[in-house]
């Protein structure tokens, strides 16, 4: 029998195949999409999801949607529950509530959300999970505090989570309507079709994101960013491995670009101590000041204050190291003072830190910066920036530090 071994493919063959796959345009896509939920950085933080539900199912909320979607959330966890023969509320019994003096709840008795109509003579507790799972028996808690406190109302629990998981106790899940986010999502989706000429453009277009948002961090679709990160990486792994060691040579030569601008454009900046991450500088005009050469625990040089540019962040700072806390306050006092040093814009801060502390900032890397492919024009916008610090506030620090200081 022949053993026929696969062809070897050449690292310029996976990288076409990585180009060319359908699947990173459509992440690339998603990622360029503009998201209110990921600016604010809150799509897997529980509170927040409660909270945006809670204000959907009040039917007083600011949406304008009346009671149209809670009781179309409660009709869809009627439906599910009628399917696992879960408790006795049918989509017919929800269909004539009348919901007028239901009121919206959250984080009552450490519930999430809580919908109380005593009209309709029902309390409905939903206990929503994103990132997080049962713990401390508190589905059971949960459910055995409602029927204490709302004894006159019947019990309508629900378990709201990504995938409609039941719960773990076999008591609990006999109870407990499992709800998945696909449900939320494709309501909203139904809301949008038949009630968005009714409501503002705002709140459809706020409704809209958010659909977005359970699909992209919440749900297991295909537009769950992560999920389509994992399944590209999975089929593509040799060209981005290739891609992730090239990252290293591309800082080395930014590093060179950033260093060498700072030796023709700003020469009595001089090296103290450079890592991959941050390369720091001290000012050779500052040299005869012994307060200067106090510092503890930091560089070598005990340079109690240095220059420091940061690849991640891409400002060079001005940073107080440890040291004497006399001289530390000094320098503080002199630049933080409410004039500050006249023609400085310096970082403003109501105390002095214990250990390390920025007194001033400026950027040098831009969205041209170093990283970009185009070196020739970033190392102009390098260039150009370490010139204008250099010949205006660099002179202007330098010379308030050394009249304090000598």
């Amino acid at each position: 029998m022949v053993n026929i071994q696969p062809a070897e493919v050449s690292p310029r063959e996976v990288l076409e195949r990585l180009v060319l796959d359908e699947d990173l345009e459509r992440l690339e896509d998603l990622l360029a999409e503009f998201n209110l939920f990921d600016v604010l950085k809150v799509e897997r933080r529980e509170p927040q999801h409660s909270a945006l539900l809670a204000w959907l199912l009040d039917p007083r909320g600011s949406h304008g949607l009346g009671e149209y979607f809670v009781r179309r959330f409660l009709s869809e966890a009627a439906v599910a529950a009628r399917e696992r023969g879960i408790g006795e509320v049918t989509p017919l019994i929800v269909d004539g509530w009348k919901l007028d003096d239901i009121e919206v709840a959250t984080e009552r008795h450490r519930i999430d959300i809580m919908l109380i109509a005593k009209s309709d003579q029902f309390v409905c507790l939903i206990e929503n999970k994103v990132g997080t799972e049962e713990h401390s028996n508190q589905l059971t808690r949960y459910l055995a505090t409602v029927e204490r406190e709302y004894e006159d109302l019947d019990p309508f629990p629900i378990f709201l989570t990504p995938d409609g998981t039941e719960p773990e106790s076999e008591d609990d899940a006999a109870r407990y309507v499992p709800m998945e986010y696909g449900k939320v999502a494709d309501l909203l989706d139904r809301t949008l079709k038949t009630r968005g000429s009714t409501i503002s453009a705002g709140v459809a277009g706020f409704l809209e994101q958010y659909a977005r948002t359970l699909r992209r961090h919440v749900m297991s679709t295909t537009d769950n960013i992560d999920e389509l990160a994992v399944q590209i990486y999975t089929k593509h792994q040799a060209a981005i491995d290739l891609i992730i060691k090239a990252k290293p040579a591309l800082e080395a030569r930014a590093w060179n670009i950033i260093d060498g601008a700072m030796a023709q454009h700003a020469p009595k900046l001089k090296h103290d101590h450079h890592t991959k991450a941050y390369h720091r500088y001290y000012s050779e005009e500052l040299e005869d000041i012994p307060a200067l050469k106090n510092g503890s625990g930091w560089t070598k040089s005990n340079r109690l204050l240095l220059f420091e540019l940061k690849f991640y962040t891409g400002r060079l700072v001005l940073v107080i190291g440890p040291g004497p806390a006399a001289t530390r306050q000094r320098i503080y006092d002199l630049i933080q003072k409410e004039d500050g040093v006249p023609g400085v814009a310096v970082r403003r801060a109501s105390k002095l830190s214990p250990s390390y502390h920025i007194v001033y900032s400026v950027p040098i890397l831009g969205k041209s910066g170093p990283s970009a492919p185009d070196y020739e024009q970033s190392q102009w916008h390098v260039e150009q920036a370490i010139t204008n610090f250099y010949a205006n506030d660099y002179p202007l620090l330098v010379g308030a530090l050394r009249e304090e200081l000598t």
